[in-house]
């Protein structure tokens, strides 16, 4: 299992059917759709503690002794503390996964939508003092398109398009790092721990306690107080959903330019596959940059802790 490195090309159609609408009715004005991991896999680990060999050996001899009613010179005795003397093991019984998810965007290309644009309210808001940028996003005058109407269609210039696969590639790049701080730094630091070697310890408890330190030493900071693996997954799950903060603070919105009518062009992708009827005319609006800051923001300071 693995998570989306590049974004697949889309249609409108494919963006209504990922949120599990019909295309035929639901409207859009998304132009990708990255979604956040899941059937991610916690590792589960266990140590395990046991007499060292020599204490286990020191340890046999003398239980043999004791049945054979032998009786040895202190001075050949093993000493009773080597035979107290405890090492502990680390295994890790399931290895962490970074699940799976799903990235699309929209290429270029020419897209019927299942809105209709309201020209009087547009040039209303034209007249208005003060009303300008409201009057430049044609956004805010898209209506549910209903028989009669003039159909919008989409418009997406192939230099939108490259920002948009860049866009959904930064939510990509999002969940691999929101990965590597969490799961995957508890992998590693697994790996690391496993592979230590621990001085015997006096008791079992104390060899445990030591390879537990161990782990933790390796650890980043801000998974020291993973004491229970599965809280590693909820914080893999709130890293990554702070890739939301992209769309949130607008970066990846963009806007829509009022091209006006026209005829259809030869190469349209059609949401139910084909032209339907009823419509009244063609409106096209294009994307446009908008307020978008992609390509600004690193992922490094979108994932933090």
């Amino acid at each position: 299992m693995a998570l989306a490195r590049i974004p697949t090309l889309c249609t409108l159609r494919d963006l209504i059917l990922i949120e599990n609408q019909d295309p035929a009715t639901d409207n859009t004005r998304d132009a990708g759709s990255t979604s956040e991991p899941e059937n991610f896999t916690v590792p589960v680990w266990q140590i395990t503690e046991r007499k060292t060999q020599a204490a286990a050996a020191s340890a046999s001899r003398m239980g043999l002794y004791g049945k054979l009613g032998v009786t040895t010179p202190a001075t050949q005795r093993p000493a009773m503390a080597s035979s107290e003397l405890y090492e502990s093991t680390l295994l890790v019984t399931r290895h962490a996964a970074e699940g799976t998810n799903k990235s699309i965007y929209l290429g270029k290309g020419v897209y019927e939508t299942n809105y209709t644009y309201d020209s009087e309210s547009a040039q209303a808001f034209k007249k208005k003092p003060g009303m300008e940028l409201i009057a430049a996003n044609a956004s805010n005058f898209l209506k549910d398109w209903t028989a009669g109407k003039p159909r919008v269609y989409f418009v997406m210039p192939e230099s939108i398009a490259q920002m948009n696969l860049q866009a959904e590639t930064e939510h990509c790049n999002d969940f691999i790092l929101a990965y590597q701080m969490t799961l995957g730094a508890l992998e590693a630091a697994l790996a690391q721990a496993a592979a230590a070697i621990i001085p015997a310890a006096p008791s079992a408890q104390a060899a445990h306690a030591a390879r537990v330190a161990k782990l933790s030493e390796y650890l980043p900071v801000n998974l020291k107080d993973v004491a229970a693996n599965a809280d590693c997954g909820q914080k893999y799950r709130a890293l990554s959903a702070k890739s939301k903060d992209r769309d949130g603070a607008g970066w990846h919105t963009y806007g829509l330019e009022y091209m006006g009518p026209g005829p259809i062009p030869p190469s349209v992708h059609y949401l139910a596959g084909k032209p339907r009827p009823g419509e009244s005319g063609h409106i096209f609006l294009q994307y446009t940059k908008g307020r978008t800051q992609i390509g600004t923001h690193t992922s490094a300071s979108v994932i933090k802790f």
